[in-house]
């Protein structure tokens, strides 16, 4: 376990303070009474809010849920009121509120509030830090100074919870660059968060990803995992897709003569950007890290780890946050993280907010599929304005594109997407990648499907795009 979490920058973090283990005791409690002893109360509770609509009580939906069970979201918002010893007026808040007047939680209202569960998550950062430090052989531990950030808040601060099974989410990436990602788990024999650790090679930028691509065909990467699906592989990567890489990597999106066609995109900032973030989803999966965990234990890892998730047979109640270092710009980053809770994460919300940061808080994440759709997306509109004296190209280079798309849809043959898409707008997307689906799943030839999108303008690229995920939306 050491050698793992080591190799991975990762800390998983049992209690062992007589505070750490006062409150992991609370928080099994907890998650018994919300779980399980009052779990249709709760759940009455929990919907009440959902459906006053928008993200009343701070309430909403995550991807994972099943036909039966949904998996809930429910923002904490901590308060200086000293007559409240936790969060005001929220969902989660009427839940601690309820447990704290029952019978078995009357002894808890002083251990247990969010307040403390914010000093336990800064405590854990604070451990992961030291022992991140410990591997370094060249920096000796000090408790009066430090050359790295010491974290002392949490942002995005949330309970997770669903009441039975549920399948899972697929592999994805939060945008925490430069911030922690941190797990409470609460509930008995708790799955913990998948981890995926990803292989070389290490993408970061356009010419990296053109390098593995070029990896990929030359080695026949791409034939072998094409022959058990049916599909024929992507083909060399084309001269005008490298082009456009090589020189636009770096570009801003959004601005000047770009502004028309790639609006939707200025919060990525440059390609580059976005890959630095999310490149990881295009590298290949080496291991799949998973553990059963109790009460009190934390998950903490750097930013932009690709992770889901688990399916669940029972159960599952954690809660999450962001681990900000002390000399963040976190009075900002807190106040637009609650702004955006208290608007529901609608897009239209975000005029005048700082894009190139934004705010690296969590919100924004990517499935591979849909990153590779908005890239696709941008390519596809540069190609149509900048490269229109290449036009012959066009074709070939957009099916390259596509097909790569292919190898992603198929890691997850039964996900639809059906409402990540549906609430981008994009009618036409959203059909043709029904059809685009189906043919896969029945061993179809593809190739129609695939010239659609090719010869359609208005399939992939469209200025109707709005930005992807965010946590306030079930995903």
């Amino acid at each position: 376990m050491k050698h793992l979490q080591s190799s991975l920058g990762i800390s998983i973090l049992e209690p062992h303070t007589k505070f750490e283990l006062q409150l992991a005791d609370a928080y099994s409690a907890f998650s018994t009474f919300v779980l399980e002893d009052e779990a249709e109360r709760c759940i009455s509770i929990i919907e009440k809010h959902l459906s006053r609509g928008g993200d009343g009580g701070g309430v909403g939906y995550l991807s994972g849920g099943g036909d039966e069970y949904d998996i809930y979201r429910l923002n904490i918002a901590i308060t200086n009121n000293d007559d409240n010893h936790h969060s005001d007026g929220a969902a989660a808040s009427e839940l601690l509120d309820m447990f704290h007047n029952s019978h078995e939680g009357k002894r808890y209202r002083r251990i247990l509030t969010y307040e403390k569960l914010t000093q336990y998550m800064i405590g854990m950062c604070e451990r992961h830090r030291c022992e991140s430090e410990q591997q370094q052989d060249n920096i000796i531990i000090s408790s009066s100074s430090s050359s790295s950030r010491r974290y002392d808040r949490v942002g995005n601060l949330m309970l997770i919870l669903n009441f039975g099974p549920t399948p899972g989410q697929i592999r994805h990436i939060d945008n925490t660059d430069g911030n922690l990602f941190v797990s409470v788990y609460m509930s008995t024999h708790c799955p913990s968060t998948v981890l995926y650790e990803v292989g070389d090679p290490f993408i970061e930028c356009t010419s990296d990803l053109i390098d593995y691509w070029d990896d990929c065909y030359s080695n026949d990467i791409w034939k072998d995992s094409s022959s058990n699906n049916k599909y024929p592989p992507p083909a060399e990567v084309p001269l005008l897709i490298r082009d456009v890489f090589n020189a636009m990597g770096n570009e801003q999106l959004g601005i000047g003569k770009r502004q028309h066609y790639t609006s939707k995109y200025k919060f990525w900032g440059t390609i580059n950007r976005m890959l630095q973030r999310f490149g990881r989803l295009y590298q290949p999966i080496e291991q799949v890290h998973k553990f059963e965990v109790d009460p009190g234990t934390t998950f903490v890892a750097g930013g932009n780890e690709v992770h889901a998730g688990p399916p669940t047979f029972a159960p599952r109640m954690f809660a999450f946050a962001i681990g900000i270092p002390e000399d963040e710009e976190d009075d900002e980053l807190l106040r637009k993280s609650k702004y955006k809770h208290s608007t529901g994460g609608d897009e239209s919300s975000d005029e005048g907010q700082d894009d190139e940061d934004e705010e690296n808080n969590g919100e924004v994440q990517y499935f591979p599929v849909l990153f590779h759709l908005d890239l696709c997306s941008i390519v596809f509109g540069i190609m149509e304005h900048e490269y229109n004296d290449r036009s012959e190209e066009h074709y070939p280079s957009k099916v390259f594109l596509l097909r790569i798309l292919i190898q992603f849809i198929c890691e997850y043959p039964s996900e639809t997407y059906t409402e990540t898409l549906g609430s981008t707008g994009r009618e036409e997307l959203q059909l043709w990648f029904g059809r685009l689906r189906t043919a896969l799943n029945d061993g179809l030839n593809v190739d129609n499907v695939l010239d659609e999108a090719a010869s359609d303008k208005s399939v992939v690229f469209s200025r109707r795009i709005v930005k992807r995920g965010r946590k306030s939306k079930r995903r």
